[in-house]
């Protein structure tokens, strides 16, 4: 997959912009508040029908304008779809190949890389962003997960709902151990298939950080409830769990442990890099994550996808760069950066205020 054309009129701070990217390395170039960023989340918009910067979407129309139209051309292994994307104050439309349609029409649903300097917190923040970071690549390499997934959070919620209502009381009630049971069953699912999965990404995100920071990562999975290898034996070990807290969970109105509870961890050397790693070291894994999740999706669809890195070679030592630089060959990609990237081969966009200059 690849963009051939894009078009942008009343978008952030762009008036009107028309580009016609390299097949290969796309580097943008500008300084802080030039419009990189804006440029990406326009790219973005083109390939999945909506922004990764703000819900609020009418916010990308520029000041002055009532609309933001953005139009792009995308080719693909079996056929080229044309994309358009209109945001007013009334709502937003799209369309594929002039009809209307959804997010799962565009071409890079489920199939477009983003790096943002946010990712980051991925490696040391809360637990729940790394759930977050893993459960969307669980979801694009293991058919089923989704699915599953949804079940737990929707059995999950309802026996919330009831502890917060039964809060404070002392009294277990049998509507109370039916959804806990049912909430031992689908947990269990999910844990089985997030090792499954795990099995299926971990060496490639090895394979991904040894070629680009010449060590080995490994992800560790941390169960709330403990692991097993089958669901039956896990739904026991759930269960067990859940009844030997129920009366605490009755006082504090929600489910204490389960899927929702468990946390992932980048291992370097026996070093959890949240604690004992390096921002280098911290930015790398979460790349090289993104980068595994691409190999495997684009194995998958049997096709490249496209890649939007935001600010990705700062604060990576000259080697790294070049490794990275190196892993990105052969695919189209949107790179943004303050200064030149010399480890990278491809074209140079120049950005100024909104306004975009071509230097090859």
């Amino acid at each position: 997959m690849q963009i051939r054309s894009v078009y942008l009129k009343g978008f952030r701070n762009y008036k009107e912009l028309s580009l016609k990217p390299f097949g290969g390395a796309n580097l943008i170039v500008g300084g802080n508040a030039d419009g990189k960023t804006n440029l990406l989340e326009a790219l973005y918009f083109c390939l999945c029908g909506y922004s990764f910067r703000t819900a609020r979407e009418e916010e990308v129309i520029r000041t002055g304008e009532d609309r933001a139209v953005l139009r792009a051309l995308v080719e693909k292994v079996e056929f080229n779809k044309e994309t358009a994307v209109e945001i007013s104050g009334r709502g937003k439309k799209l369309t594929v190949n002039a009809k209307e349609a959804s997010r799962r029409d565009f071409p890079g649903y489920l199939g477009t890389l983003l790096f943002r300097p946010e990712d980051l917190e991925i490696g040391v923040g809360s637990p729940g962003e790394r759930r977050r970071f893993f459960d969307g690549i669980f979801a694009g390499i293991l058919p089923g997960y989704y699915s599953a997934y949804r079940k737990y959070i929707r059995t999950l919620n309802h026996r919330n709902a009831l502890l917060r209502r039964l809060r404070g009381c002392d009294r277990v009630t049998a509507e109370v151990r039916a959804w806990t049971e049912a909430v031992a069953e689908t947990g269990s699912v999910v844990n089985i298939l997030r090792l499954q999965a795990l099995s299926l990404l971990a060496p490639v995100v090895t394979s991904c950080y040894q070629a680009i920071a010449d060590a080995k990562l490994s992800i560790r999975y941390v169960s709330s409830v403990g692991l097993a290898e089958s669901v039956s034996s896990l739904r026991e070990r759930f269960l067990s769990k859940l009844l030997l807290i129920e009366r605490a969970e009755l006082q504090c109105g929600q489910t204490l442990v389960g899927p929702h509870r468990d946390d992932f961890c980048f291992v370097v050397d026996g070093r959890d890099l949240r604690r004992q790693g390096s921002r280098g070291e911290q930015r790398t894994a979460v790349l090289a994550a993104k980068l595994a999740e691409a190999r495997m999706l684009e194995e998958r669809r049997n096709d490249r996808i496209v890649y939007l890195l935001d600010d990705v070679f700062s604060e990576l030592d000259p080697r790294r760069r070049a490794a990275l630089a190196s892993a990105l060959q052969g695919r189209q990609v949107f790179v943004t950066a303050t200064e030149p990237v010399t480890e990278l081969r491809g074209y140079s966009w120049w950005i100024k205020s909104g306004t975009v200059t071509n230097r090859g």
